[in-house]
């Protein structure tokens, strides 16, 4: 009995420091995400000034003068974005990125303000989109690293054959993930973008914020992701044998109004987006039904996909 309670609290020891060890990787890249929330912020928003068929951008070039009303010489520090246009008395001195202005003497400058196309409406959106964007990015990033902590604490209660499961599911997991992010990230995000703000403009002005932008983007990162790792548990499910391909081509049709469905829940209320959704999950879907033709190593499997497609069809 004692040998019990002993082994009972040694597992408990270990949980917890299992547990503090993964808090406190998540904290630390939190921490450090959110001291990059510009960087982060920028990525987000970057499908914006990337849209499918726009290739002005609008810039606002500015004017303003510096007058030294002083009796000592003041410095500048010019700037990025901003050129000397006019300085009246001779050549002006210029250091590494300063300008020197004499007294009672002044300065023209020109610089250029890109037309933003994000607003913030209320005074703290600013902050606690970047305290949003810093958390999921921290959370995400150092995934593997608590991942892997939880996963050396689990591992030695599974057996041999649990462990061969575990391992490509896992690895395909985190691929179909990757390819989720790279799906919605690259393609459905600035495409849907064009399209609604080509959509608002017929009924309103675009005047998005940025609160509402970043939640939109998490959302269909998020949609697209999750999305994906369903195609991934079912080809997992189908390369173990747990579903024949009989089985998968007598659920097409409810798989078809399930993506549908799927699509309408965790996307924006849109048609476009549900259907970019849906449209990439049924594709999954076939391609897990040849899979699953193949890994059964059945005589033309290629004709069999194909007469089941086309009985489909004709119902």
């Amino acid at each position: 009995m004692s040998e019990d309670l002993a082994t009972v609290w040694e597992h408990l020891a270990a949980f917890r420091k299992v547990f503090i060890k993964t808090l406190l990787i998540i904290v630390l890249g939190i921490g450090s995400a959110c001291y990059f929330y510009q960087d982060i912020i920028n990525f987000l928003t970057s499908p914006l000034k990337n849209d499918v068929g726009n290739a002005l951008q609008l810039q606002e070039i500015k004017f303003k003068r510096l007058y030294n009303s002083g009796t000592s010489e003041m410095a500048y520090l010019i700037a990025s974005h901003e050129s000397i246009i006019n300085f009246p008395v001779g050549d002006p001195d210029i250091k590494p990125k300063t300008i020197i202005i004499p007294p009672q003497q002044y300065v023209d400058l020109s610089y250029t303000n890109p037309i933003r196309s994000l607003y913030l409406f209320h005074p703290t959106e600013g902050l606690t989109t970047s305290l949003q964007v810093g958390f999921w990015a921290g959370l995400i990033a150092t995934s593997p690293l608590w991942l892997f902590v939880i996963a050396r604490f689990i591992f030695p209660a599974l057996h041999f054959n649990e462990r061969k499961i575990v391992l490509p599911l896992a690895c395909v997991g985190l691929l179909f993930l990757f390819l989720g992010f790279l799906f919605s990230f690259y393609l459905i995000i600035p495409i849907t973008n064009v399209y609604l703000k080509n959509f608002n403009a017929e009924i309103g002005i675009n005047l998005w914020s940025l609160s509402s932008y970043v939640d939109y983007s998490l959302t269909m990162i998020f949609a697209n992701c999750l999305a994906f790792e369903l195609a991934a548990l079912m080809l997992i499910l189908v390369h173990f044998k747990i579903l024949s391909p009989e089985s998968l081509v007598a659920k097409r049709r409810h798989m078809i109004v399930g993506a549908f469905i799927i699509g309408a829940v965790i996307t924006p209320p849109d048609v476009l987006s549900q259907a970019m959704l849906a449209i990439p999950l049924i594709l999954l879907f076939e391609m897990t039904i040849l899979y699953a033709y193949l890994r059964n190593r059945q005589d033309y499997f290629t004709r069999t996909w194909i007469k089941s497609c086309l009985s489909f069809s004709s119902k």
